[in-house]
């Protein structure tokens, strides 16, 4: 028998693991089938997922009146499919990208690897996503839509900055350190919404003292897109910056 491979981003929530791909609506309709669906008629098959469930969470089977309804469901999944579309789209378009390709392979390692695209990689999907947790939902220094449009203003290729805290042109491989990790988040920041020159400059130098050259984006490039509140802050008025350098928490071990 046939298998179909579906390119996929692997996610986690707690000890869950999830894949998200780009399906058209026909291979869904031949190959997916719903768990609503078996457990309708399969008693046994609801039972022991509502025991899997159970055991990983630690909670109590729910009353079955407690169920989100197929409304809610559907509205939340919108929401969410939604936002991945919007995301991957201002991410270099690599929605359209990843629809017309017959091999993601070759967006993520191409001939030449440079010029692949950043978000193939799980570290720049992972950091990426939590900068803007930080930037979006923490710190609202951006709406949804402003944070989109400034990735959309971003280089695409790991060879370009920002992208260069985690890969090496020199060497054509990636840099995995806890530093470099670091690094890629603190640029993430300052290109999207700095929070004051000081941070600029203290990231601009981080960069010089890890890679060992200077940062090719000016920080006059990178001030432009320091936020009112930020501006006004570092000319005295109204309350102090965050401290140069302070930016989402730190990678996490594991």
């Amino acid at each position: 028998m046939a298998t179909t491979q579906i390119p996929a981003f692997e996610a986690r929530v707690g000890d869950w693991t999830y894949y998200i791909g780009v399906m058209t609506y026909a291979e869904v309709a031949a190959q997916v089938k719903f768990a609503y669906k078996l457990t309708e008629q399969n008693e046994d098959l609801s039972n022991l997922l509502q025991r899997g469930i159970a055991g990983r969470t630690g909670a109590r089977r729910r009353p079955a009146a407690q169920r989100p309804t197929d409304e809610a469901l559907d509205r939340a999944y919108g929401i969410l499919a939604g936002r991945l579309d919007d995301l991957l789209g201002a991410c270099g378009d690599l929605r359209r990208k990843l629809v017309e390709t017959a091999d993601a392979r070759t967006l993520r390692d191409p001939a030449d690897v440079g010029r692949g695209h950043p978000f193939m990689r799980p570290v720049v999907q992972r950091y990426l996503a939590e900068t803007l947790d930080w930037l979006v939902d923490d710190q609202r220094r951006l709406s949804w839509d402003s944070a989109l449009e400034r990735l959309g203003g971003l280089e695409w290729e790991l060879g370009s900055p920002p992208w260069l805290a985690v890969y090496s042109t020199e060497l054509n491989r990636m840099l995995t350190g806890k530093d470099n990790v670091q690094l890629l988040k603190n640029l993430l920041e300052v290109h999207l919404s700095p929070a004051s020159a000081d941070q600029i400059q203290a990231v601009r130098e981080e960069y010089h003292g890890l890679i060992g050259a200077d940062y090719p984006v000016s920080a006059d490039a990178l001030a432009a897109r320091l936020t009112e509140r930020a501006m006004t802050e570092h000319n005295g008025g109204g309350g102090a910056a965050p401290p140069a350098g302070r930016g989402p928490p730190g990678p996490r071990d594991g």
